[in-house]
């Protein structure tokens, strides 16, 4: 209903037409259900969803779901550095080193920024200074 259930008309209803239906979905009584101008008038309203860009509300859904799954997993690069502090590259995420070294995310989050050498390595999510 193109958000339109999350306004006082729509609502109303959707609770009118409940209201006319048994637990097996067979209507009650069909003299109570809403007419064709109470139906209309709902659904020539303006949806509530911004429909500027013509994507259905669900496709935004899914955009907003996949940009804030994967967009978190790259929301810091790893920086690598040898028993010197030397540094040796950069990752663009957690998920992608560990991956790349087979080793567990967990593993890089324990090490990560705590000037404890993993087998000779220091990890850090932040360029650190030449010494």
């Amino acid at each position: 209903m193109r958000g339109l259930d999350r306004t006082k008309e729509g609502l109303a209803l959707l609770l009118k037409i409940a209201s006319c239906i048994n637990s097996k979905r067979y209507f009650k009584d069909v003299s109570l259900l809403p007419t064709n101008d109470e139906i209309n008038s709902v659904l020539s309203m303006e949806s509530v969803y911004d429909t500027s860009d013509d994507k259905t509300f669900k496709d935004k859904v899914n955009e907003y779901l996949y940009e804030k799954k994967y967009n978190k997993a790259i929301a810091f690069k790893v920086y690598v550095y040898d028993a010197n502090k030397n540094y040796l590259c950069t990752y663009p995420s957690m998920n992608l080193m560990a991956k790349e070294l087979n080793l567990k995310p967990h593993t890089i989050s324990k090490y990560k920024d705590s000037d404890k050498p993993y087998k000779g390595y220091y990890i850090y999510s932040e360029l650190q200074e030449s010494k």
